[in-house]
């Protein structure tokens, strides 16, 4: 009994009565969610899609290898019971045949990838599972015309040290780029503005000029009329002061009449 669960007396239960987990008991959300992250971090999609079939090819040709020399074993103890002549010579022929079907069929196979889905040999260990599963996945990739994505670097074959260098020299490029993109920009936005400026210096020289033009055209006409009034005064003096003598004037009058 625990807090009044449990089993009252172990007889007939095939248990010590003792209770090793509450089964009431509920959990807190926290200890789900540390159990989901643990469990998301140990196994993640990438490495179910992206799983690296790898095999022994040494393993696979050993096992074929020893294959071979059961099926010549079993040959030559049936030619000894039919009690045939040159066991030696049909022993080798045989043997020698063997490896060449071998040969023959691992050629087809690395040039056209071939493989028998159904084929299920009781001798067949891990690699050669492997094997077989990565030619199945490399002619479903082919199928389907799916790129090869590139491989995840491992850190087991490649130091951290090489990983941060690869990741500054990136760094670095693109800082350079960028780098040299901003000086281009720099460059575009000097020749802009010294375009600028000298269509300024241009606007403000012709309004000088034209400024000149007009105060030397004001001048002039101040000149003219300044003229035109003394004529006026000179000619309203010599009306004012001569004229009256010249008309009394006996020889001025005669002549003038004529």
């Amino acid at each position: 009994m625990y807090n009044g669960i449990g089993l009252k007396t172990p007889r007939g239960s095939g248990t010590n009565g003792y209770i090793q987990t509450n089964m009431a008991h509920i959990r807190n959300a926290r200890n789900t969610i540390r159990e989901y992250e643990q469990f998301r971090n140990e196994v993640s999609m990438n490495n179910i899609v992206h799983k690296k079939y790898t095999c022994d090819f040494s393993i696979i040709e050993h096992a074929e290898k020893r294959r071979i020399e059961l099926e010549v074993l079993l040959y030559e103890e049936k030619m000894r019971q039919e009690g045939s002549k040159n066991i030696e010579e049909l022993i080798k022929n045989y043997r020698q045949k063997l490896y060449d079907e071998y040969y023959e069929k691992k050629k087809i196979q690395e040039k056209y990838n071939v493989h028998n889905n159904r084929e299920a040999d009781p001798n067949e260990n891990t690699h050669m599972l492997n094997d077989r599963k990565r030619k199945q996945v490399e002619n479903f990739e082919r199928a389907l015309k799916i790129k090869k994505k590139k491989e995840n670097v491992n850190v087991n074959n490649i130091t951290s040290s090489n990983i941060k260098s690869e990741k500054y020299e990136k760094r670095e490029k693109k800082e350079i780029i960028s780098q040299k993109d901003q000086n281009k920009k720099k460059k575009i936005m000097r020749e802009k503005d010294e375009k600028k400026k000298k269509k300024k210096i241009k606007e403000e020289k012709d309004e000088k000029k034209r400024k000149r033009r007009r105060r030397k055209k004001k001048k002039k006409k101040k000149k003219k009329k300044k003229k035109k009034e003394r004529r006026k005064l000179v000619i309203q003096k010599v009306k004012k002061c001569y004229l009256p003598q010249m008309i009394n004037h006996p020889v001025l009058t005669v002549q003038m009449i004529f």
